[in-house]
């Protein structure tokens, strides 16, 4: 599944995994973002975005 929703991603590119909090990163390129998901989260939360 893709989208811009908080639950989908489109053309993932990069991920970092915090170990002290449990929490993933990814890269969003085509929606211009990177997203947070907490373990055990079923939508992110957008960390970063490009507002352009």
């Amino acid at each position: 599944l893709y989208g811009n929703a908080t639950n989908l991603l489109f053309w993932s590119s990069g991920i970092a995994y915090d170990l002290h909090t449990g929490d993933l990163y990814v890269e969003n390129p085509a929606n211009q973002r990177v997203m947070k998901y907490s373990y055990g989260a079923l939508n992110g939360t957008i960390f970063a975005q490009n507002n352009e």
